[in-house]
């Protein structure tokens, strides 16, 4: 769980971002005051009423693939494997919620994951569930400043207990590029 301290680091960049001054997009629309008038690149992932599994192995990170769909899209590509691939260089802001189950008392850590790589501090959550069909609901939120044409991102979960595979029931990835 992140602490007070890494959620008002957040809430700074997010303010910062807020009263930035107006500059032009290369590809045509502005940034005034930290909001784009004209958006150039976002997508979405999302899981739905998912009862399926996703295979993992202890201690090792997996690409979310199982029943993941993308709508929304404009500017990004959905490679049909649990990743959207982006289709325009940028700083990126990225939410993310997932909600999961598993039959057994174990943590579980995921996160935003760049180009297939683990994810990394603002980018990663762990939580813990408990037996008896408890189900954990994660949220991240980050701005990646730099992704270039090409890079692909998605979410990534692993069993910090033993290999018993998590069910992802419900998942959404909200990408909208916020900057050259």
């Amino acid at each position: 769980m992140a602490g007070i301290g890494d959620n008002l680091k957040k809430l700074i960049i997010l303010l910062a971002l807020l009263i930035l001054p107006s500059f032009a997009f290369a590809e045509g629309g502005t940034l005034l005051f930290g909001i784009p008038t004209k958006i150039s690149a976002y997508g979405q992932l999302f899981v739905s009423y998912n009862v399926t599994a996703t295979p993992v192995t202890a201690n090792t990170y997996t690409t979310v693939t199982v029943n993941v769909e993308a709508c929304s899209l404009k500017r990004m590509t959905y490679l049909n494997n649990g990743l959207m691939q982006v289709d325009v260089h940028g700083a990126y802001l990225i939410v993310a919620s997932m909600s999961f189950s598993d039959g057994n008392i174990n943590v579980f850590h995921g996160g935003i994951s760049i180009n297939e790589a683990e994810p990394l501090g603002s980018r990663e959550f762990s939580r813990k569930l408990n037996a008896n069909g408890d189900i954990g609901v994660a949220s991240m939120v980050c701005i990646v400043p730099s992704l270039v044409v090409g890079d692909t991102v998605g979410i990534q979960v692993e069993n910090r207990t033993d290999g018993s595979d998590p069910t992802i029931q419900y998942m959404n990835v909200s990408m909208v590029r916020i900057g050259p």
